[in-house]
């Protein structure tokens, strides 16, 4: 059976073999760019520089996906926001917004084509027409992330104790944004869309504002996407992981900071067929750990039952290749 079928299958609530090792939040390192003949932020604005930075971990390491782009940036320069393209040592992200309220946002009609959103879209075509055995995975930002990008993330958390009427107001745009960016993004067809949403972390939104302000958005989007989906949240996600396992995607993404074994027990508990993704620390074991930490760790998350194999958020840029490399071998060896 091929990698793409096993992560499909995995995402369609069957038992595979051998668990898939992928990385659902970001695949573009430093350490792969003179393989790919880039550099950022080069590879955040062409489509052919991207998609050869998004498909070197897989070339160089056996990672079991290729995936664009590298930053939680599209939707909202399509939108006007102002970018901070970064470079090797920066990630990208929004410098500024011209937005204070939803009064101040009009939504084009035409989302699919301005800013980098056509670069993505032939990006991720590329990669699909020469990795047609691998999952090709395109990534796009939940709509309260992308509501706080638009208004200022400060601005949308005081937002929710002073203005709530606005908050619902402005992540109904984010949904309509993104609504036309993954219509556009069906029609490429990848595998899978992950989706990340870091302002629905538990350490920026209460669970109880997740369950009634983000949640809903979320089941709203996740009716768009028709290839599998993956919701990535960060932090310690323990208290809602309930809420995103119902949150209508094919799979949820984990930080190391919610235990791999206490989020499959609420998973065995609710009778979900939800695939849980993680959760190997991108901030220490894959960023700077020695190789057998690396293993012990990816050891581990198996052990606890992880369904997909995957760092527990975007994998740091300054990330040494030889750590996801080592990251498919102890999934490899776990299995000898």
């Amino acid at each position: 059976m091929s990698m793409k079928q096993d992560v499909l299958d995995v995402l369609s609530g069957k038992t595979v073999e051998k668990t898939p090792v992928l990385s659902a939040t970001t695949c573009g390192i430093v350490d792969t760019m003179d393989y790919a003949k880039t550099n950022y932020p080069d590879a955040h604005k062409d489509s052919n520089e991207m998609a050869r930075l998004g498909s070197a971990l897989h070339d160089l390491t056996g990672l079991e996906c290729v995936r664009v782009p590298f930053c939680l940036t599209v939707e909202a320069e399509a939108m006007g926001c102002e970018i901070d393209f970064g470079n090797n040592d920066k990630s990208a992200g929004v410098a500024s917004t011209p937005y204070r309220s939803s009064e101040d946002i009009t939504v084009p009609d035409d989302i699919a084509e301005l800013g980098r959103i056509p670069t993505v879209l032939k990006a991720l075509q590329l990669l699909k027409d020469e990795y047609p055995e691998v999952p090709v995975i395109a990534g796009a930002v939940g709509p309260f992330t992308l509501a706080g990008h638009l208004i200022g993330v400060e601005n949308i958390l005081r937002k929710i104790l002073t203005d709530y009427l606005d908050v619902e107001a402005t992540i109904d745009i984010a949904i309509e944004v993104l609504e036309q960016y993954l219509t556009a993004i069906n029609e490429v067809n990848p595998d899978i869309i992950c989706f990340a949403d870091p302002n629905s972390s538990p350490e920026l939104l209460s669970p109880f504002d997740y369950k009634f302000i983000s949640k809903p958005a979320l089941q709203e989007i996740s009716e768009v996407v028709k290839p599998k989906s993956i919701l990535h949240i960060c932090g310690r996600t323990k208290p809602i992981i309930p809420d995103m396992l119902e949150s209508g995607f094919d799979g949820i993404s984990i930080e190391e900071k919610c235990p791999m074994d206490e989020a499959q027990a609420i998973k065995r508990e609710m009778n979900s067929n939800v695939a849980i993704v993680g959760n190997i620390s991108t901030s220490k074991t894959l960023f700077y750990s020695p190789i057998e930490d690396v293993k012990k760790e990816c050891t581990e998350a198996l052990q606890a039952g992880t369904d997909i194999l995957a760092p527990s958020c975007g994998i740091a840029m300054r990330s040494p290749t030889k750590n996801i490399q080592a990251m498919v071998d102890a999934r490899n060896e776990f299995y000898e």
